[in-house]
């Protein structure tokens, strides 16, 4: 019951949470990857570095990753939201019909091995921006191509602009594999993403258990998993996987025994607050970023 109880509290946090930073902080993502685009361009270039908004916006969100892990992927970012209410609304459709055709109520699920392998799609993606930038002068138009620029202009009830129809065509594919997958696009393709993931997190960010604490057979942690993590025994093994770590502590609220959790991300009423702190001190980094631009 405490953790049903527990559970409920944690998904309504999270959806005002995440409500917050879809209407107010929608550029957040967009901007921090400029930032990318503008180093790669400078770069090239050859031209001095200017600490402008787009620069700075990407340096503040690696250094809140750098604390926090990626609790902005798992909260702060619109595109993750977007992707996260698909895959929700997908899954009651396939539960209620499942279940009116007297099926199991459990649903297929991608393999680890195979969300594994898919995971090094998003290295893909950024190199090959990066080489875009670096070697041609076509950085200005992978917004043309962005699914990101449809579905900005969506989120601000606007039609698509002209000329925009290989982005839509991405968005409306992208789409369909947040349907199918948790965290689709997260895991497999966002750019930003993978710089996130390589980014060392601080030892109190860290999710670590202890197997030896653990309920015989329990694996509630793992199942719950958006990234279809699978949480080692020791600190230093568990470091190899918080790149992949979204931050949204469903493993410490689904653990019985309170085990997987870190100091910043325990489970109970304490982590309640840190979710709540981490967001206010998210909020505080987007509206000074807003405001500066």
């Amino acid at each position: 019951m405490e953790i049903k109880k527990n559970k409920k509290i944690r998904l309504a946090i999270s959806i005002i949470i995440r409500a917050v930073f879809f209407f107010l902080f929608p550029a957040i993502f967009s901007t921090a990857f400029s930032g990318i685009k503008y180093l790669c361009t400078t770069i090239i270039s050859r031209e001095p570095f200017e600490m402008n908004g787009f620069l700075i916006t990407l340096i503040a969100i690696l250094l809140f990753t750098i604390f926090f892990g990626r609790y902005f992927c798992g909260y702060g970012c619109v595109f993750g939201t977007y992707g996260d209410v698909l895959y929700q609304i997908a899954s009651w459709v396939r539960t209620a019909f499942r279940k009116k055709m007297g099926k199991p109520k459990t649903l297929p699920k991608l393999s680890p091995t195979l969300g594994k392998i898919f995971s090094y799609g998003k290295y893909a993606v950024l190199l090959v921006v990066v080489l875009i930038c670096l070697l041609s002068d076509k950085a200005s138009q992978i917004g043309t191509i962005s699914p990101w620029t449809p579905f900005s202009r969506l989120q601000a009830l606007q039609a698509p602009a002209k000329g925009s129809g290989l982005a839509i065509i991405f968005l409306i594919l992208i789409s369909i594999g947040m349907l199918l997958v948790p965290r689709f696009f997260c895991r497999f393709l966002c750019p930003l993403g993978a710089i996130f993931s390589l980014l060392p997190v601080l030892p109190f960010s860290v999710v670590t258990r202890k197997k030896e604490d653990c309920v015989r057979g329990c694996n509630l942690c793992e199942r719950g998993c958006p990234a279809d993590l699978q949480l080692a025994d020791t600190q230093t093994e568990e470091r190899q996987s918080m790149g992949e770590c979204f931050n949204c502590s469903k493993c410490a609220y689904s653990c019985p025994k309170s085990n997987a959790s870190a100091k910043t991300m325990p489970g109970g009423k304490i982590g309640f607050v840190w979710i709540i702190v981490k967001g206010a001190i998210l909020f505080a980094i987007c509206f000074y970023l807003t405001k500066m631009m």
